[in-house]
């Protein structure tokens, strides 16, 4: 494998990560300023992360993610490059959490049934990636007829 392959190999997660902590960023922007219309946006993010904040009890409680719910019992949603920062109730106690963007392991938009799995990068190709040298019958287009729109023509 060529050092370009490798270094992509090792780029595409980070750069999947980077694009899905973008979509992230704009959904909690908007949900900050509209609110969750009282539907359930979930949350399940690493409470060891060294940016993230919330009582040591929550930790220990949820030691490998911890679960939030953005529905009705939240206020003053904050975003940051870094992190959000949300106060929610729990037992009608308002509880600071700051969660950084790295840390989030999943997200569930209820109403929007979209949802997003940070934890799994798994390269699959979306489409049969074997080749051939039999042609194929009428249904092979061409990419570049005639070499049309190739750089290298």
């Amino acid at each position: 494998m060529s050092t370009a392959s490798n270094f992509l190999k090792e780029a595409y997660p980070k750069l999947m990560q980077h694009a899905l902590e973008a979509v992230l960023q704009g959904a909690m922007s908007i949900i900050s300023t509209t609110g969750t219309g009282g539907n359930a946006v979930n949350i399940l993010f690493n409470p060891h992360h060294p940016k993230a904040r919330c009582p040591i009890e929550l930790t220990e409680q949820y030691p490998s993610g911890m679960p939030i719910v953005l529905q009705n019992q939240w206020r003053n949603l904050i975003l940051d490059d870094e992190c959000f920062h949300v106060i929610l109730f729990f037992d009608g106690v308002p509880t600071p959490i700051t969660v950084p963007w790295q840390s989030i392991m999943k997200f569930y938009d209820e109403t929007a049934q979209f949802g997003i799995d940070m934890t799994d990068f798994t390269p699959e190709p979306p489409f049969d990636t074997t080749t051939t040298d039999e042609p194929q019958g009428d249904n092979v287009v061409p990419l570049f007829p005639n070499n049309k729109g190739r750089k290298d023509s």
